[in-house]
């Protein structure tokens, strides 16, 4: 016995399945759009324990939890380096902290919902967003330099006098800009500076080679070298290049051809005393070259110097 089966197509119900389905892709994209911080610029997320350096592939960070310079450890954030906090995070120093930003590129602190790095984020930024930068007593000797702290708490919060600001911009910050030692300093929007006399670190027991840029005796042996270099080889180069001009004057002396009433040269000059002639220009030749490629090698040097 055959079974039989109807089939109801019921046509209003298909045409509302039909036009669902259509709908979807103009949904997904309403919903894409719903989320603009999906479609943002590329981020590296960050929290815990800092690396030695930030910032030398990546420029765009987003802080997810707080971050630390770890005790004992020293960590460099290079120039254009801009770090997005989330709300309740925020940075401690516990190490030494060298921020090494330039007037053309500098180091920014700021608010995840900050539009100039994070334009697609459909919230604005606002003073309280994170926490702020809190150094420890430990993070002594901390160096920042061409940065701005904004949207943040307390802004830089120091337990510790011996650090050093040089050209920090402060903006929006909500319960202060910056505090040392539980003392609020009243700065403006202009670039601040801040240092500590060395007199001062020698009176409280502080070694003053901790106040120090650590890199100083690196960029200095640089920049003599590079100078000394440049200035030995510029020195080089040009005496031989005038030796050179002289032994082309006195081959080409020798190799003239016999003038009427005159003796001929090779006559009064052997071939020995050519063909040592002319060893002799090349090697003047080779000592010029050198010189100034010694000299160039110096100049980079004494550039590359004042790249760090």
């Amino acid at each position: 016995m055959k079974s039989r089966f109807r089939i109801i197509v019921n046509l209003p119900v298909v045409s509302s399945v039909l036009v669902a389905l259509c709908a979807m892709p103009a949904l997904a994209q309403q919903a894409g759009n719903a989320n603009p911080a999906a479609a943002g610029p590329a981020m590296t997320r960050l929290g815990g324990d800092l690396p030695a350096i930030l910032g030398e592939k990546d420029r765009l960070y987003l802080i997810t939890a707080d971050i630390y310079v770890p005790s004992g450890k020293t960590v460099r954030i290079k120039s254009g380096t801009v770090l997005l906090f989330r709300n309740f995070t925020g940075l401690h120093v516990e190490g030494q902290l060298l921020v090494d930003g330039t007037k053309e590129k500098p180091v920014i602190f700021t608010s995840e919902f900050d539009g100039r790095y994070n334009p697609v984020d459909s919230v604005r930024a606002n003073a309280y967003d994170w926490n702020g930068i809190y150094i420890h007593e430990s993070g002594l000797g901390s160096v920042l330099a061409n940065c701005a702290v904004v949207y943040s708490v307390y802004g830089i919060n120091s337990l510790t006098k011996f650090i050093r600001l040089d050209q920090v911009t402060f903006a929006d910050n909500g319960r202060a800009d910056l505090t040392i030692e539980n003392g609020k300093i009243a700065v403006s929007r202009d670039p601040f500076s801040y240092a500590i006399p060395i007199k001062d670190a020698r009176i409280d027991g502080v070694p003053v080679k901790i106040l120090m840029d650590p890199e100083m005796p690196r960029r200095n042996a640089l920049r003599y070298s590079g100078l000394s270099l440049m200035v030995g080889g510029a020195s080089m180069g040009t005496w031989f290049s005038v030796q050179q001009a002289r032994d082309r004057q006195k081959i080409a002396d020798m190799a003239d051809t016999a003038v009427t009433g005159v003796e001929s040269p090779l006559v009064k000059y052997s071939p020995e005393d050519y063909n040592g002639a002319v060893r002799q220009r090349n090697v003047d030749i080779g000592l010029l070259v050198t010189g100034f490629c010694l000299s160039a090698l110096g100049a980079a040097g004494l550039g590359f110097s004042f790249t760090f």
